[in-house]
């Protein structure tokens, strides 16, 4: 479980916490070479990695998120291919995590139904010809999996604080693995989301 301490809020008179997901973030692991000209990833489109996604409609997340890399410096950009053309674009950019190192990560809330694509970039290598990269990706649906719940007050008073424990029921899941979900907290049933 998680806690969440100290949230404060509108005044909540019938609290509602809608759940999606959790799913299993897929683990993608691949060699790249530096980029020669890493000041642009999309120039030359065999000097990085990528793959494209069909996001369904009613996503609630499309999460992309560096695990592990040789590589003391990746960067990692998300889009949506706009163009159809099936290839990264910078133009279609919507998430760029380009931070002096390899841990980089990327969410897209409600992310637009269609054809989306991640791009790895090899920034900085190590001594290596090639460094190994591992990748994990989800996409978040818009429904409740079943394996997430919430111990939360019924109500609470406009700006009190108040503490939200997420608990979560994963039979299957082993050592490494990561899973991806969202919440939305709503004052009541005919406000979901208004709280955030």
């Amino acid at each position: 479980s998680y806690l969440m301490e100290d949230l404060t809020a509108l005044e909540i008179t019938d609290i509602t916490i809608m759940p999606y997901g959790l799913v299993p973030g897929m683990e993608y692991t691949f060699e790249l070479a530096q980029d020669e000209t890493n000041d642009d990833p999309y120039d030359d489109l065999d000097q990085v990695w990528y793959m494209t996604t069909e996001i369904p409609e009613g996503s609630a997340r499309y999460v992309n998120e560096m695990l592990a890399s040789t590589a003391p410096d990746a960067d990692l950009f998300v889009g949506m291919d706009t163009n159809g053309n099936g290839m990264p674009d910078a133009d279609e950019e919507v998430c760029a995590s380009t931070t002096g190192s390899w841990n980089e990560y990327c969410n897209v809330d409600k992310p637009e139904t269609g054809t989306w694509w991640v791009l790895v970039q090899n920034w900085g290598a190590s001594d290596a010809d090639m460094d190994s990269m591992t990748l994990a990706t989800a996409i978040v649906p818009g429904t409740d999996s079943g394996n997430m719940t919430f111990d939360a007050p019924t109500s609470v008073p406009k700006l009190d604080p108040f503490d939200v424990t997420l608990k979560y029921d994963l039979a299957d899941i082993y050592v490494g693995q990561v899973w991806y979900g969202a919440f939305s907290t709503g004052s009541d049933p005919a406000n979901p989301g208004n709280v955030g």
